[in-house]
């Protein structure tokens, strides 16, 4: 009888225990643009969804970080986002986003007005290694301005991005009341989501 009731208290402890961790662990609420700009809304919607495509775990989220560097309408119902669309991957533990993967992607967003509202209907990515670029070259036909824009938007330091990364982590945090109050990437320090 004695055995029997240890079996049991084992069994529980175990069970109460695996629950707590998948509690701990549960999946996170995907991404979504809390701010009152339109075109940016879908910006960052297809770069959270193109980021989604790199989770490897069922307990992450893709968090945009849409750099635009340059808006150009075509006419009423179209236009092209220029930018380095970053994105990031991140998994919640305890009180920090760890970032699990992520990187910049320098594009053109080409939009269309619909009913709904802008829609992305095509993105041209810089290709990287040799080609990088003269694709930002190209894209940028001519106008150093914008082809010292998208340099600088692969600078991960640079004020620029420091301020646009801080605000959309802050925006998902507190949409989501998370209890994040760090993030941190692969062997650096902890870093205050709010400073």
């Amino acid at each position: 009888m004695k055995k029997n009731y240890l079996i049991l208290i084992a069994v529980l402890s175990l069970f109460c225990f695996s629950f707590a961790i998948a509690e701990s662990q549960s999946s996170l609420p995907a991404f979504t643009y809390t701010g009152d700009d339109p075109v940016l809304a879908a910006v960052s919607a297809e770069t959270a969804n193109y980021g989604s495509s790199f989770l490897l775990e069922d307990n992450s989220v893709s968090i945009p970080v849409p750099i635009v560097l340059k808006t150009e309408t075509v006419d009423d119902t179209h236009m092209k986002v220029y930018g380095n669309f970053w994105v990031f991957n991140y998994t919640l533990k305890d009180d920090v986003l760890d970032q699990i993967s992520g990187g910049e992607r320098p594009a053109i967003m080409s939009l269309e007005k619909k009913d709904e509202g802008w829609i992305i209907t095509n993105v041209e990515e810089c290709d990287s290694g040799a080609d990088y670029y003269l694709d930002i070259k190209r894209f940028c036909n001519g106008d150093k301005e914008l082809e010292e824009a998208f340099a600088t938007s692969a600078d991960a330091s640079s004020p620029l991005f420091k301020e646009v990364f801080l605000k959309y982590l802050q925006d998902y945090i507190t949409a989501n009341n998370l209890p994040a109050k760090f993030w941190k990437e692969y062997g650096t320090e902890l870093m205050p989501i709010f400073q």
